[in-house]
């Protein structure tokens, strides 16, 4: 269909036109911050074309893989801290509730209409925003915002460019407050990495691993997700071993650089017979500085 493809189209240009260095932390129990996890897309999905030609508008959506972010939020403080070049609106970012299915969720973005065109539809959350300065803002939510999957995206030319994602759940106690000096800290340059340059390939950095579970005996699966396959390839996914594994060993990704690694995830799954499967998601450049890899799985019987 004409409309799904040059849908599709717009949104690959958009992508490839990739906002520069842009990041956004979100706080954590310790009273700090801690960076957001890109989602990763999956492409667009649109609606049965034939319904505009009886005058209904069809909405185009952004599918992002899994059913549930890893990454949990009180509700209580739901609020982000975001790095915005000089040259882009900061207005740009949107707080939007995603559409949860059965082994996804979706950002609805547009509409298309045979008369009216495509247009841009965000049921998105009015943000207030403080400025820190020139480049590092805090948005806020104004009002309440509910339990469930939310996206929070920068919007270039009607399209979402850049998505982080995560989840809202009101039963979390609230995190300490955040003071703008941790916050401005967070977003200083780091005098161990100012040798370094975004196009460094660390293929090879060396890291910590660690994984665990309860019970112990779970399988462990990785794979690579990457949201630039022409820099880093995805990968089928490959057993490593059983929990629990502690080990110093190489990143062994080709084509990471400090520059793309932001658009790269380690999928990280653990099976055990009579047992739930679990996944978690890291974002490598989080891998990176923090020169390790870890977590604890909870088994769930089924």
């Amino acid at each position: 269909m004409k409309i799904k493809t040059l849908t599709s189209m717009l949104f690959l240009i958009l992508m490839a036109l990739s906002l520069e260095a842009q990041e956004v932390y979100v706080p954590n129990i310790k009273g700090g911050i801690d960076p957001l996890t890109r989602a990763v897309t999956m492409g667009t999905k649109t609606g049965n074309g034939m319904l505009a030609l009886y005058g209904k508008k069809i909405t185009s959506s952004l599918v992002l893989d899994g059913k549930s972010s890893t990454t949990f939020l009180p509700r209580t403080s739901t609020m982000f801290y975001v790095f915005t070049p000089k040259n882009l609106p900061v207005q740009g970012w949107k707080l939007v509730p995603l559409k949860s299915k059965k082994d996804h969720r979706e950002l609805p973005f547009m509409k298309t209409g045979a008369y009216t065109g495509s247009k841009t539809s965000l049921d998105d959350i009015q943000l207030l925003v403080t400025k820190l300065t020139d480049e590092v803002f805090e948005l806020r939510p104004i009002g309440d915002v509910k339990n469930g999957e939310y996206a929070i995206a920068y919007i270039e030319n009607g399209v979402p460019t850049i998505i982080y994602d995560f989840r809202v759940e009101s039963n979390m106690p609230p995190y300490p407050s955040v003071s703008h000096d941790v916050v401005l800290a967070e977003f200083a340059p780091s005098p161990s990495t100012n040798s370094l340059t975004d196009s460094d390939d660390f293929s090879n950095a060396i890291i910590r691993w660690y994984f665990d579970s309860d019970p112990r005996g779970a399988r462990i699966f990785y794979r690579v997700i990457s949201n630039v396959p022409s820099e880093v390839k995805n990968t089928n996914e490959s057993y490593l071993t059983t929990t629990p594994l502690e080990e110093t060993k190489a990143l062994s990704i080709p084509g990471i650089t400090y520059e793309n690694s932001n658009n790269v995830v380690i999928e990280i799954k653990v099976s055990k017979r009579g047992y739930e499967e679990q996944i978690k998601r890291y974002n490598v450049r989080q891998v990176l500085d923090q020169q390790e890899i870890s977590g604890f799985f909870e088994l769930v019987e089924k």
